[in-house]
């Protein structure tokens, strides 16, 4: 029996007032520099570039896509991936809510449209990243699993291998969510009057649809002119040799994701931890529930193995862990909202207090993320208050745009058609603001300088950047001085001397320096 019936206009109301509100601050904080390097990949692809030849990213190409697909439909502005990023956020509250109404009741789904949109900014290197919007598209895929046995209608079925497909496609170990799908499938279908060939149709679908689409990127990226021994060597044979030199120990990660859990996360963690007393009241014990809520756990291992897999030990790369730990969070909320509203005394006063606690929680975490964009939409703050905030690799993202007018006002004094400008720093921003290309197709540094033995191709990487950067003859370099990079690195010595030799500087913020060609006036 469901707990509570919101009216049919309650949850669309929330669905359009809360989360595209948030959506709309969210849209407007700009991209951290890994955001921002895939922004100018995707950039460079719609001017007919090749991925993993012409702009070399050692994401996956679903990455690539999304930020291209971004670029595309918003234009190359700072603001096109929040935007496209706020869009999904929209659409996996829509999906994930009803999954909750209809595996939990209303009120845990309402819960959810009301505060996740504000949980979900967690910090500029954490949400729009790509295991955050990997783990959404997980979500969405569930959503999609459940509508499917819900309506015994395999077609749904189509959306969850498509969902999980292009997070594989963004994050590879993701693909683990498909065999707890077919798992929590596998489930359903006992629990259902379905035939036999009915739950085959269904695990069928799924299967097949994800192959489908892994065979399309292939297909796809040998259409955009990318060999697939290229995106070989640069999207798994690199992360083998190279950035696995880059891991840290197990026992570290293990620390860090700890340390997250209990600090920044605390109070979500905490909540997510007294999430099984949903199950207290003998109402809840639904089969739905227990199975929905065994997929939101599964979905948090999957996240945490990922998180290990990758090997760095980077918060954001334990987006997912975040995202179900906050679900998980909510679950515990709309149990203790049933306390408040019927229960005995004693219970009542605990669960006000925890949700209390929670409230002055969801106020600080709006006043730390979401205030900033509505003080600057208000016009309260101007844009060099707003933009110094955030970084932009090396430089805040107001120094950044200071430094691409420079090169703008630069570049229009000059007729000169393919006018070029090496950034050796974090700050793809540069590019997409000035509109110029980078001298390179090593766009990003790391990749380069991560390309140590015994990773084959790394002499022949320097000596591409060395060539991409003779030829090009940039008319500007915006270079972050040390520690970016080890001094005895062949390519950081090239740099050091290209611009002493021929360059004059023009202006300088922290440790990034902005250059122009001696001829330039």
């Amino acid at each position: 029996m469901r707990f509570l019936r919101l009216p049919r206009w309650a949850v669309p109301l929330l669905l359009f007032l809360v989360p595209v509100s948030c959506a709309v601050l969210y849209a407007q904080i700009p991209p951290n520099p890994d955001q921002m390097e895939l922004n100018y990949a995707g950039w460079r692809m719609l001017q007919g570039e090749r991925p993993y030849i012409d702009v070399l990213s050692c994401n996956w190409p679903g990455s690539l896509w999304m930020h291209m697909g971004a670029i595309a439909a918003f234009g190359n502005t700072l603001n096109a991936w929040r935007i496209a990023d706020a869009l999904l956020m929209v659409v996996t509250v829509a999906g994930v809510a009803w999954f909750l109404q209809s595996a939990f009741d209303s009120l845990t789904a309402a819960i959810f449209v009301v505060f996740y949109p504000l949980l979900f900014y967690a910090g500029g290197w954490l949400t729009g990243q790509r295991d955050f919007v990997a783990t959404h598209l997980i979500l969405l895929a569930a959503a999609c699993h459940w509508k499917a046995w819900e309506s015994d209608n395999w077609r749904w079925q189509i959306g969850t291998g498509l969902c999980i497909a292009y997070a594989v496609l963004i994050k590879p170990p993701f693909f683990l969510a498909l065999p707890v799908l077919l798992g929590g499938g596998a489930i359903l279908g006992r629990s259902r009057p379905v035939t036999r060939r009915s739950r085959i149709s269904h695990a069928v679908a799924m299967v097949l649809t994800a192959t489908a689409v892994g065979a399309l990127a292939a297909v796809s990226l040998i259409g955009e002119g990318t060999p697939l021994d290229r995106f070989w060597e640069i999207g798994i044979q690199f992360h083998l040799d190279a950035y696995s030199q880059a891991k840290l120990p197990v026992i570290v990660r293990a620390g860090n994701l700890i340390t997250w859990m209990a600090e920044p996360w605390w109070w979500v963690t905490a909540l997510a931890l007294i999430s099984p007393t949903w199950f207290l009241r003998v109402e809840n014990r639904q089969s739905a529930s227990l199975i929905a809520y065994g997929e939101i756990l599964l979905f948090l291992l999957v996240s945490g193995v990922s998180y290990f897999w990758q090997g760095q030990g980077l918060m954001y790369q334990a987006s997912g862990v975040y995202v179900c730990l906050v679900l998980l969070a909510l679950i515990s909320v709309a149990a203790v909202a049933r306390e408040v509203l019927a229960s005995s005394i004693m219970l009542r006063v605990s669960a006000c207090a925890i949700g209390l606690c929670f409230l002055l929680g969801i106020g600080s975490r709006f006043e730390t993320y979401y205030w900033p964009p509505l003080e600057f939409l208000a016009g309260r703050i101007d844009g060099e208050q707003f933009y110094s905030r955030f970084t932009a690799g090396g430089l805040n993202v107001w120094e950044a745009l200071s430094f691409a007018r420079t090169i703008r006002e630069a570049k229009a004094a000059r007729p000169e058609s393919n006018q070029t400008i090496l950034v050796w720093s974090l700050a793809n921003v540069i590019n997409n603001e000035s509109g110029c290309r980078n001298a390179s197709r090593f766009h990003t540094p790391p990749i380069l300088l991560l390309a140590l033995p015994p990773f084959e191709a790394a002499p022949e990487w320097r000596h591409q950047f060395v060539a991409d950067v003779a030829e090009a003859k940039p008319f500007a370099c915006v270079v972050e001085s040390p520690p970016f990079g080890d001094p005895a690195d062949e390519s950081v010595k090239f740099v050091n001397c290209l611009v002493r030799d021929r360059y004059r500087a023009v202006a300088k913020t922290g440790r990034v320096t902005l250059y122009l060609r001696r001829d330039v006036r």
